[in-house]
């Protein structure tokens, strides 16, 4: 926080999973199994099975990221919650989350367009956020943020 405080950008856009990283091991685990098989889903969607692109995503960070949410404790351990308090830090800092403007949400959606299968994602606009879902499920969440200095 002291870095951005620093830096004192206008505009800070903050992207974030839409998945849990803490609570107990059962909820991880459920949550982590219907986000993954989700995001696989659209993976599979999008690339065959045998594309090199997709093998690096899945092995070299998917893995991680699963390993990471569903390991038990000690050094494996490693997410725990820390996305998830960006939000309540940004705050705590004096810095307000603005509307996500409409020409994000043209630009957002026109770069969807441009990857098949696009049927199967969504691009949702609220709560001054864009979401990024597949099918049902929301997958990314973004939003903007500045300093109460510009306001």
């Amino acid at each position: 926080m002291r870095l951005l405080q620093e830096l004192s950008p206008r505009v800070i856009t903050l992207v974030e999973q839409d998945v849990s990283h803490g609570g107990s091991f059962l909820d991880r685990f459920v949550g982590s199994l219907h986000y993954y098989s989700t995001i696989f889903d659209s993976l599979g969607a999008s690339l065959p099975c045998d594309d090199p692109s997709r093998h690096r995503v899945e092995h070299c960070l998917l893995y991680r990221e699963i390993n990471n949410i569903l390991a038990i404790g000690g050094p494996a351990r490693s997410g725990e919650d820390k996305f998830r308090h960006w939000r309540s830090e940004l705050v705590r800092n004096s810095f307000m989350q603005i509307p996500m403007s409409g020409n994000s949400m043209a630009q957002a959606q026109l770069i969807l367009n441009m990857f098949p299968p696009a049927h199967g994602y969504s691009l949702v606009q609220g709560d001054g956020t864009l979401r990024l879902g597949w099918k049902d499920t929301s997958l990314y969440t973004a939003s903007a943020w500045t300093s109460q200095a510009y306001r």
